[in-house]
């Protein structure tokens, strides 16, 4: 078994409270996890009359009454977020997560106002907007909290979590003018996107035990994207703006080795990449972390360079491939035509180490 089935067999397990293990639906694989762990022969049941036979599946109406004996494993959710199963189990005596589970591949669309503190193995999601959000969860006990969310243009946003112990939160003021992704693919892992913040198609995919933390007030382009590799960890301060097709991603991605040690060079227990509050990341701009990234608060990030390594200094211009510090003593506004520092909100001190 993957993690992901480990984890929902430990799961329902322990909720079945040594009742027996039944399915509802028919799925080969969700047979297959419950078979290989379990002595007992899996008794699957069905609302589909054109599937009952009462040898090898029988009708669901046979569980009306039996949530003493029986925990029931249900092998898919359709497009109404299971609402239809749930409504039909509860009426029979069932209630959810106490004597109920669905396999752990959920798919629907959020809605307005959509709030499901439910205990389908664990997953919570919460969703105060009517725009078009389409979510994809494999995995037990993950939680998505979308506060607010105005879409522009062709905007739609996509979140895909495979994987348990994921947290995704998007605060009050998310903006998005095109269609992007929102991806977790392993355990214990987060994402937080702060107030007021603008993003354009992105692509934010984050690894086992990783975070992504998106300050208040940020601003993404077109076709930018954002990964962490297991152990991972990315901080946007507040203010920042990325260009169009701006790269951010902590660890190699790949194992490189020394030839004549025979070991791994870019093993890194943790990569931790931050850019401090009002940071301009020019279009093309690509920042990496080995063990370590940090960028000094109100800097800018030339267009096209590949930036990796800690730069402590405020207020200066970072370019070139390796980057290096071009010059100090530099302020930034968003406007085009601003003609005044006081427009730079603030972060217009002189270069100094912090």
């Amino acid at each position: 078994m993957n993690d992901i089935e480990k984890n929902f067999f430990e799961y329902i397990s322990h909720k079945s409270n040594k009742r027996e293990l039944v399915m509802l639906g028919v799925s080969d694989k969700l047979y297959s996890i419950l078979s290989n762990n379990n002595s007992k022969y899996i008794k699957v049941f069905s609302t589909n009359k054109n599937l009952i036979d009462n040898k090898n599946v029988y009708n669901s109406i046979d569980l009306n009454g039996m949530s003493s004996y029986f925990y029931v494993v249900i092998s898919r959710v359709l497009n109404d977020g299971g609402h239809f199963i749930k409504k039909h189990l509860e009426n029979m005596g069932y209630k959810s997560g106490d004597d109920f589970a669905f396999y752990p591949l959920i798919k629907f669309n959020l809605q307005e106002g959509r709030e499901t503190n439910s205990s389908e193995c664990g997953n919570k999601y919460k969703c105060l907007s009517n725009k078009n959000t389409d979510v994809v969860i494999e995995g037990t006990d993950n939680e998505i909290n979308i506060e607010e969310f105005d879409r522009f243009g062709t905007g739609s946003l996509k979140i895909k979590v495979l994987g348990s112990h994921n947290h995704i939160v998007i605060k009050k003021g998310f903006k998005l003018t095109n269609a992007s992704e929102l991806i977790i693919n392993g355990n214990d892992s987060k994402l937080i996107i702060n107030e007021n913040t603008k993003v354009a198609k992105i692509r934010i995919s984050i690894h086992n035990n990783s975070s992504v933390v998106i300050g208040a007030n940020t601003t993404i382009g077109t076709g930018s994207s954002i990964n962490t590799h297991s152990n991972g960890e990315i901080i946007l301060g507040t203010d920042c703006m990325l260009s169009w097709n701006t790269k951010l991603q902590t660890g190699d991605g790949h194992s490189l080795f020394d030839c004549k040690t025979k070991l791994r060079i870019n093993n890194y227990k943790k990569s931790r990449l931050e850019l401090s509050d009002h940071i301009w990341v020019a279009r093309d701009a690509m920042i990496f972390s080995g063990k370590e990234t940090f960028i000094g608060r109100g800097s800018v990030i030339g267009a096209n360079s590949c930036v990796k390594g800690i730069f402590r200094e405020n207020n200066v211009v970072i370019a070139g491939n390796p980057a290096r510090i071009r010059k100090r003593n530099i302020a930034w506004a968003r406007h085009p035509d601003a003609d005044n520092i006081e427009q730079c909100n603030g972060y217009s001190e002189e270069s100094r180490y912090i």
